[in-house]
């Protein structure tokens, strides 16, 4: 069985759901996934979760000790990152090598995120024959993506003509509270860049796995089996009209958990 796992930083003032969150995925070890949380607040491990205790102190000299930058990284009065983490996502393979050993994929997660059978989404057999799965059609997806645990891919991100620039970037306008956030994304290490590297990159055909807080008149189901099912309803009556199993739900919106 491929051993996958989602590293998750956790910096700031911890969410009202870690709990739940921890042990929404709890019945995923099963089928070789597994989460790792850095952060310094006293949340527990638990099953497939490892908690690594760090700072964001820490973690800025352990940027600085793998990829040769130090980024000035602090937690804010608002209690958040001066930077978006999410920024430095394409980095992770590397910063957090020395924890990853014995995995054979890691990925991008967050925990604004209720999680469903993946395992119906992302087989084993599908993994076998990529280096990258992204949950976005033809392109990089910064909340939802794994990445084939070995060198050439855990520095891929020196491919992108401004990662030294990423590393130094000042403070987030918007996470500083001055003005609109300014945002790199790991969408920006091009599809047509992986294919030029000859980088198996497996996305999905038609449309993304997941669903999102964005939407209207719907709601979620969570089954005895564990499976994800977002459900639609009928404006004129209130009779469902559509639902399918999604792999995960993501509620960046609200930030409030959605079941």
């Amino acid at each position: 069985m491929i051993k996958k796992v989602f590293l998750v930083t956790q910096f700031g003032k911890p969410h009202e759901w870690t709990d739940k969150y921890i042990e929404n995925v709890q019945r995923l070890e099963q089928y070789g996934w597994y989460w790792q949380i850095f952060t310094p607040n006293d949340f527990k491990s638990k099953g497939n979760v490892q908690v690594v205790p760090m700072t964001i102190e820490q973690f800025a000299d352990l940027v600085g000790k793998k990829c040769g930058i130090k980024p000035n990284l602090y937690i804010t009065k608002e209690g958040i990152p001066n930077l978006h983490i999410t920024e430095f996502y394409v980095f992770m393979g590397k910063i957090l090598e020395d924890y990853i050993d014995g995995f054979d994929f890691w990925g991008m997660t967050g925990m604004d995120n209720i999680y469903g059978r993946i395992d119906d989404f992302v087989t084993d057999k599908l993994l076998e024959q990529c280096d990258i799965f992204s949950d976005d059609v033809d392109t990089l997806n910064g909340n939802f993506s794994l990445w084939r645990n070995n060198e050439e891919i855990n520095t891929l991100y020196k491919k992108l003509p401004y990662w030294k620039e990423l590393l130094l970037q000042p403070d987030c306008p918007g996470c500083v509270r001055t003005g609109e956030h300014k945002l790199y994304s790991p969408e920006d290490l091009a599809t047509k860049l992986l294919v030029t590297d000859n980088i198996r990159l497996a996305t999905p055909q038609h449309y993304d796995l997941h669903g999102h807080d964005n939407l209207i008149n719907h709601e979620l189901e969570l089954k005895d089996d564990g499976s994800l099912w977002e459900l639609n309803y009928d404006s004129r009556d209130g009779f469902r009209t559509f639902a399918r199993q999604i792999a995960y739900f993501h509620f960046s919106k609200t930030k409030t958990w959605p079941i």
